[in-house]
Parts: C-alpha cells; sequence; structure tokens
C-alpha cells in the first residue's frame, strides 16, 4: 500500500446501513413534507435556471426560455440579456446533464398517462428528478466509502456518512432544493477524490480519463468549482523530491494525461455548445454585472456569521477542520492538497458579492464535505482511540445531527430566515420548535437584519463590508 498507510479489512455492513438511512431520510422528507405537490420552485430562481434547459431542449425546443412565461414563470429571475440583445441562461447546464436520463424517464411517463401532462413540471418529472438527486448522493457516498474503508473501520466510515449525510444542510439540498447544483458537485467531488485514489494510490493510470470527464462536469456544474483540480495536483506530495517524482509520473503518463485533457474538453461541452448555439462564441461571461471581491474575503463571516455561517449551521464539520491535525500528524501525503483546496475554495466563496449565498446554512460548502470526509474520519478514528472521550462520541455525533433535522424545520417554517439572520435573532429562536409563539416571531422580526438593498452588494464593496455582515 502507498504512503505507508496500513489497510484496514473491517466487516462493511454498516457503511452501507449509513447510506440506505441517508436513502430513506431524504425520501422520507420528500413524501412527509409533500415536496412533489408544493415543488412550484422547479421553474423559479436558481433551480429554474438548472433545471429549465431540459424542457426547454427536449419538449419546446426553446433555448430563449419563452415558454416559461407561458407557464406563468418570469424567465428573466435566470436570463442575462447580453449587450446584442440575446438572451442567455446565467446558470450552467451541467445540472440539467446529469439529470437528462431521470427527465427522460419521467417525460415516457407523463405521455404514457394522460392525467399529466408532458410539460416538464407535471408529477413523473418531479419524482423521477427528485429520486434520482438522492440517487446521485447516494452514489457519492458510496465512492467516499469505497476510499475510507481503505484504512478506517467501518464503524468510523459509518459516523462519517452519517455525519455529512444528517447533520449537514446536504439532506435540505438532496430533498426540497434539489435541482439546486450542490448534491450534484457533491457527487462530482466524490467521484474526483476515488479517481485521484484510484490513479495515485493504486497507480491505475486508466483511471485518468475518468479524471478527466469529471473535472469537465465539475466545470460545467460550477465553473469555480474547479478549483479542485488541486486535489490531483498536490496529492502525495510531501516534499520538493515528491515534486520531481510527480513531474516524471505525468511525462511518463502523458498519453493517458491527453486522454484526460480530452475527456475534460467532452465533459464540459455541453456548456460550450449551449453558448456557441446561441451567441456564436464559445465562452460567454452570462454573469456579467455580478462579481467577487477578491480584495475583501470574509472568510470569518462564512464560516461563523449566523447569516448562513458554514459552522453554525453545519458545526458537525468542524470535527474535519480539527481532523486536519491527524491528517498532518499521520496522513501527511493527502495534507498539502486538502489544505490548499479548503484555503482557494474558502477564499473564493467569501469573496462573491453575496458571500452568504440565501439559502439555509452555507450552501455553497456542501460539495466540500465529499472532499473533508477524509480529515473527518481521521478525527474520528483518533476519538475513539481515547478511553475516556470515546463514550462521548455517539451522544456528541447524535446531538449534532439532531440539531441539523431540528434547525432544517425551523428553517422550513420559517422561523430561521434564509436572510438577515444575526446572534440576537438566533438566540431567540433557538430551540423553540414550529408553531413559535406570535410574539416571539414578531420579537424576533424586529432584531433581524432586513437588507432590502441586498444587491448594491454586487457594486458597493464598503456597503458589503458594513452592511452585509
Amino acid at each position: 500500500m502507498k504512503n505507508g498507510w496500513k489497510s484496514v479489512r473491517p466487516r462493511k455492513f454498516l457503511s452501507w446501513i449509513a447510506i440506505i438511512l441517508f436513502v430513506l431520510a431524504a425520501n422520507n422528507i420528500i413524501n412527509t413534507e409533500r415536496v412533489y405537490f408544493k415543488w412550484d420552485t422547479l421553474l423559479r430562481y436558481d433551480m429554474g435556471g438548472y433545471y429549465s434547459y431540459l424542457p426547454a431542449i427536449h419538449i419546446y425546443d426553446d433555448l430563449e426560455f419563452d415558454f416559461m412565461t407561458k407557464k406563468g414563470f418570469d424567465k428573466f429571475e435566470f436570463v442575462a440579456r447580453l449587450p446584442d440583445s440575446t438572451q442567455v441562461n446565467r446558470y450552467s447546464i451541467g445540472p440539467a446533464v446529469l439529470l437528462t436520463p431521470s427527465f427522460l424517464i419521467g417525460d415516457k411517463l407523463a405521455r404514457q398517462n394522460p392525467i399529466y401532462e408532458n410539460d416538464g413540471i407535471s408529477m413523473p418529472y418531479k419524482k423521477a428528478v427528485l429520486l434520482s438527486t438522492i440517487l446521485f448522493v447516494a452514489i457519492g457516498f458510496f465512492f467516499i466509502r469505497n476510499i475510507l474503508l481503505h484504512y478506517f473501520s467501518d464503524f468510523v466510515v459509518m459516523a462519517v456518512i452519517l455525519s455529512i449525510g444528517g447533520g449537514t444542510n446536504l439532506l435540505y439540498y438532496s430533498s426540497h432544493d434539489a435541482v439546486m447544483s450542490h448534491s450534484y458537485s457533491f457527487f462530482l467531488f466524490a467521484a474526483l477524490l476515488w479517481a485521484t485514489f484510484s490513479w495515485l494510490e493504486k497507480g491505475n493510470r486508466r483511471a485518468l480519463p475518468f479524471l478527466g470527464i469529471v473535472m469537465g462536469l465539475i466545470a460545467c456544474v460550477r465553473l469555480p468549482n474547479l478549483v479542485i483540480g488541486v486535489i490531483p495536483l498536490l496529492w502525495g506530495i510531501r516534499s520538493w523530491e515528491d515534486i520531481s517524482r510527480r513531474g516524471k509520473l505525468l511525462i511518463e503518463q502523458k498519453w493517458w494525461i491527453f486522454a484526460s485533457l480530452i475527456m475534460f474538453v467532452i465533459g464540459y461541452f455541453p456548456q460550450l455548445m449551449y453558448y456557441k448555439t446561441l451567441t456564436g462564441h464559445w465562452f460567454v461571461n452570462a454573469y456579467d454585472g455580478y462579481k467577487f471581491w477578491f480584495d475583501q474575503p470574509l472568510f470569518w463571516r462564512l464560516m461563523f456569521s449566523f447569516r448562513n455561517g458554514w459552522l453554525i449551521y453545519s458545526p458537525i464539520m468542524g470535527f474535519s477542520l480539527l481532523g486536519l491535525y491527524f491528517i498532518w500528524k499521520h496522513y501527511r501525503f493527502a495534507f498539502w492538497s486538502l489544505t490548499s483546496f479548503l484555503i482557494l475554495n474558502i477564499y473564493i466563496l467569501s469573496s462573491w458579492w453575496c458571500w452568504w449565498y440565501l439559502g439555509f446554512g452555507m450552501r455553497a460548502m456542501i460539495e466540500s464535505a465529499a472532499l473533508l470526509s477524509l480529515p473527518m474520519a481521521a478525527c474520528y478514528h483518533y476519538w475513539l482511540k481515547n478511553k475516556i472521550l470515546k463514550w462521548l462520541f455517539v451522544p456528541i455525533l447524535g446531538g449534532f445531527i439532531y440539531l441539523n433535522f431540528f434547525q432544517t424545520d425551523q428553517y422550513l417554517h420559517g422561523i430561521i430566515r434564509y436572510d438577515g439572520m444575526n446572534w440576537p435573532a438566533y438566540k431567540l429562536v433557538f430551540g423553540q420548535p414550529h408553531p413559535v409563539k406570535p410574539e416571539l416571531m414578531h420579537q424576533r422580526d424586529s432584531l433581524i437584519d432586513y437588507n432590502l438593498n441586498i444587491y448594491k452588494a454586487i457594486h458597493d464593496k464598503k456597503y458589503r463590508w458594513e452592511m452585509c455582515k
């Protein structure tokens, strides 16, 4: 085994149970919350941008999305008008590419049943898309499981899957807001981690084409996520000598690297083809007018603000940060790749004009959990070695998972808002189950930072710093 990691051969049914529990929990939420019936956001805002490609291409042949107006939706929630008046979808086509098989299944079922319209948004389409989203996340967990079981016990791997699947907002974005890009990016991040492991740990150069197409799809789903390229680039690097050896390996496998680059282009090609078909150009800045403030990254707020801070609404991920210490001490070959990714990713995310990303928790960090499963597993592994602290393991993890379920329910009932939360408002409603007394909600409303001009943060850096805390 490369890099000195000792292989563990445990019984493997516990980690399977954890994946099954996630699937059952997400499916149960979909059914008990009647997401099928109230999912009117399918063609609204970000989700409308990601999803609308499917009916536009497969049903209406309308790449300018005029069918949206006929269906009663405002296409300009996600359509950008270029200087030449061409209208393009601001959001990436990647999620639609991944959802194409399930959409076509839903389309076939809708056409076979006369009680449903084959309009792209009736019940068969919703069910097919929701179930396939859960499947993508489950496959992502399978990739993670496949890697972690080489080095950690089945119990630890189970704990990691339950922590990420039940203790973070991944569960919410795999059920209620399933067509947001993050669950698909989580799947792709996990696939890239597996491809990197297969290539550099197992010495399987045939994994390189797969790695390439996964990278292309990652770009196709969300272009800034290409920062994940530091994972295969730095994986296994512990010294200057390792950098030299990596260079020799790339030269030795140059044709496989070339094949990987071709597969990357294939993975990203749907986005290029969309722009080329509609505008005549291969590359289009559909986010023109929106910007990153790279000279004002808000690291601390992205992680700890009550306005969707990552570790406020997914505090269980703090164990991944603690786990980086054990990665440094015992598995150093993975340290620089994971740490470099985390720093670069948080820098990019916290530089976006809307650093709080509107929604439940820090949704932009969801996909990172696939990579941070490694330090989380290392943290749990050494935690369980402590004869005293190990007895706190189950109650602490159970408490964090319960907190996530509870806060998700609060968010669904408007007790936690998608925007404007601060410490006084959060403290007031903390632990308050639905329904909350009206007078308490009025008091919360008086405390919330209702920022009625959030888009001013696009152009006004000072406003972004002073008002959007």
